[in-house]
């Protein structure tokens, strides 16, 4: 036992303790026999990013040359061999397939008692216990440790799954991860939520996790989805909005058009409803939005499902809206997609055009730039462009977004047409753990971006 005076300072303590280990050391050597060695290895564990090399570096004490000395990389058993060096050359017919062409033995040490094995372009299936191996005529040693391979995935993809019933489904997923990662949602302010997970593993050893979230639609909170590598303590996050800007004014509505309770929703109907005449009141089976738009970029997203005819886009607030008969022409303030005859997409720019879409647009996304003077139209379930209103003269008016429902003719029940929540999101990689640390970078876009 070290028995240290009280009145000793700490650094005379420490060259005490230092002095010590040194005495250990020597003395572990004089107990080696003549010809004997101590074999010293890479640490316990070593860890690699796939894709990435490693090296692995063995010396002996005391320094003797290796020359004259077998040496043996392995994995798992000796059998299993990497790297054999004998009779002053490399054995390679001995070396493992999967390792061929992998490896490079680096020896400009080896007098010294140093080699190091270089292991090139690291896989998933490179996690294994390893080691080194020094035989000479009289003695033999080994030294071993084990390779931890990890990898990084994807940032994590926040979709909307589904709509329906006030609620909205998020669905949060990445892939690429190794060793299996760990997936969490939270709500500002750091709430965490206990989510439901599915694990998959691929081929190639790699990790995919997908994850699910139902919010209430009208929730503005942000939330986001982060995945964890648990042994790189490295995660990559996105976050998300629920950005819903558009609502249906109700006062604007047709007779014929019956709006929803939460206001997102019309469906044409064949008798005219009880209304209160207003000025605002379209005479044309059409309405508008709440909110009105002469300034910066806008984007919202309508569900028309399978209806057959119908139109979307804009209009100035000063239309007439008396009329029964409409001229959707850009001169007449309106900048609109139509859906004609279950198959027939036009637009007015300013005289009719035929559009042709290869498959039947469900879901329309539409994109307003004040300043730039542009409407664009996108087929958001394809991620396509359909058509943009260029050098448009919205005459610095105010631009309401504009509801077209018609009767489907040959259809049993009424379709509805639907505004659809849109998500703003946001993502950020980050090496710490901590949630509040913000000195990572982060990306923000919309929804629209894609396009």
């Amino acid at each position: 036992m070290l028995n240290v005076p009280a009145s000793q300072c700490p650094s005379e303590v420490f060259h005490l303790f230092e002095y010590h280990l040194i005495i250990i050391f020597v003395l572990s050597l004089i107990g080696l026999g003549s010809g004997q060695f101590q074999v010293i290895g890479p640490d316990e564990h070593i860890q690699a990013l796939v894709g990435e090399d490693v090296i692995f570096s063995c010396h002996v004490l005391p320094k003797m040359s290796l020359e004259d000395m077998e040496v043996r990389f392995f994995r798992n058993q000796f059998s299993s061999v990497l790297l054999l060096y004998k009779d002053g050359k490399e054995a390679y017919e001995k070396q493992m397939e999967e390792y061929q062409g992998r490896t490079q033995f680096v020896q400009d040490a080896i007098t010294e008692g140093t080699v190091s094995l270089k292991l090139k372009n690291v896989m998933p299936s490179d996690q294994a216990m390893y080691g080194c191996w020094f035989i000479s005529q009289t003695f033999s040693q080994q030294y071993t440790w084990e390779l931890q391979v990890a990898a990084l995935g994807s940032t994590p993809l926040i979709s909307l799954e589904e709509y329906r019933h006030g609620g909205i489904l998020l669905v949060c997923q990445s892939a690429g991860w190794l060793p299996q990662p760990n997936i969490q949602w939270r709500q500002d302010p750091g709430q965490r939520l206990s989510p439901n997970y599915t694990v998959y593993q691929d081929d190639h050893g790699f990790f995919s996790i997908e994850t699910t979230l139902n919010i209430n639609e009208h929730s503005n909170k942000n939330i986001s989805c982060s995945v964890l590598n648990p042994v790189l303590k490295q995660e990559k996050e996105s976050r998300v909005q629920v950005a819903v800007e558009v609502t249906l004014d109700p006062d604007t509505a047709h007779p014929k058009l019956r709006v929803s309770e939460n206001q997102k929703s019309v469906i044409y109907e064949d008798t005219k409803l009880p209304v209160f005449e207003t000025e605002k009141r379209f005479e044309y089976p059409c309405m508008v939005a709440s909110q009105s738009f002469s300034s910066d970029k806008h984007y919202w997203e309508v569900e028309v499902g399978v209806m057959r005819n119908w139109c979307l886009g804009v209009c100035w607030d000063d239309v007439n809206r008396k009329k029964t008969e409409n001229q959707f022409a850009p001169d007449k303030g309106y900048w609109v997609l139509m859906l004609l005859n279950d198959y027939e997409y036009c637009v007015y720019d300013p005289t009719r055009k035929a559009l042709t879409l290869s498959v039947q647009a469900h879901r329309i996304g539409v994109f307003l730039s004040y300043e730039d003077k542009e409407v664009s139209f996108f087929n958001v379930t394809l991620r396509s462009h359909i058509y943009t209103f260029t050098n448009c003269k919205f005459q610095e008016k105010a631009l309401y977004p504009y509801f077209g429902p018609r009767r489907n003719y040959d259809q049993k029940h009424s379709i509805p047409m639907s505004i659809c929540p849109v998500l703003n999101f946001s993502s950020k990689d980050t090496s710490k753990v901590n949630e509040n640390d913000a000195s990572s970078p982060e990306i923000t876009q919309h929804l629209f971006s894609p396009f």
